[in-house]
């Protein structure tokens, strides 16, 4: 579908390579927590949080790839479009 509407190859392997680290990173943090405090309403929760984190940082990335695209179609160069990215998504 990313391939779809982005039309490009390059686009949707950053976003899915963003996406597949961020959802490492929350399955290590949640796995260090379930460790340290071994108990079922962790896992059960760190399973729901990965999920939710999954979900937000999908967000996110769609957020910064159309903000980027929006401000290359308005005739910003690649750092410009890049900062106006960030300025518009990342709080």
């Amino acid at each position: 579908m990313l391939v779809i509407v982005y039309r490009s190859i390059s686009t949707t392997l950053v976003m899915l390579v963003t996406l597949g680290i961020e959802l490492q990173v929350s399955k290590g943090a949640i796995a260090v927590l379930a460790n340290n405090k071994p108990h079922r309403a962790i896992h059960i929760c760190g399973q729901f949080a990965c999920r939710v984190g999954d979900r937000a940082s999908t967000d996110y990335v769609i957020f910064w790839v159309g903000r980027y695209q929006e401000s290359r179609s308005r005739g910003l160069d690649r750092e410009a479009a890049y900062y106006n990215m960030f300025s518009g998504t990342a709080h």
